[in-house]
């Protein structure tokens, strides 16, 4: 975008909001991120041992790790401004689109409001809670199922990351400063 023939070309990272029910996608927020702005925690789903004590298979997993994401995202409208004919928006608001597409992750469309509020009045009681991204959280074939299409995602980016684990080479048990095995 810069003006500057030697710029280098930054790589953007995104938010990509999907239709739970058609998979469609419904928007798209590109990010520039520096990588080390970003982190994830996965959290073992382990076999739980009885509350005797008794001790169980350790290695026994009863599902995908729960996988959360975190980052710190620095908005910049700076290159945009520097064309503000090609990109006006950017230079009569600012961020402020971008930041309201944010928010709208943790906030429910005031379409689904005034139904929802149509409905009560109307006698119709809403007991599941609307569906809305809390935080960045993989979910994956445990929250969704094998059979939803976001179940069929997960299942890919598992089968990705499987084959990516087959390509690192082992290393010999001297490298951690160990002889072998008792």
């Amino acid at each position: 975008m810069s003006g500057f023939p030697d710029s280098p070309r930054l790589v953007k990272g995104g938010i990509v909001t999907m239709d739970p029910d058609t998979s469609a996608v419904k928007s798209v927020i590109a990010l520039q991120y520096n990588p080390d702005s970003l982190s994830r925690t996965l959290q073992i789903q382990a076999v739980q041992g009885p509350q005797d004590g008794t001790r169980v298979d350790a290695l026994r997993l009863r599902g995908p790790a729960i996988e959360t994401i975190k980052i710190d995202a620095e908005l910049d409208a700076t290159d945009q401004l520097e064309f503000p004919k090609q990109f006006p928006i950017a230079a009569q608001l600012g961020l402020h689109p971008q930041l309201a597409q944010l928010e709208m992750l943790v906030n429910p469309t005031v379409e689904t409001l005034l139904a929802d509020d149509s409905m009560a009045n109307a006698g119709a009681l809403e007991i599941i809670p609307l569906e809305q991204p809390l935080s960045m959280r993989v979910l994956n074939v445990d929250d969704l199922g094998f059979s939803h299409p976001g179940g069929h995602l997960f299942m890919s980016y598992l089968t990705n990351k499987q084959q990516l684990a087959s390509k690192a080479t082992s290393v010999a048990l001297t490298v951690l400063g160990l002889g072998g095995l008792p």
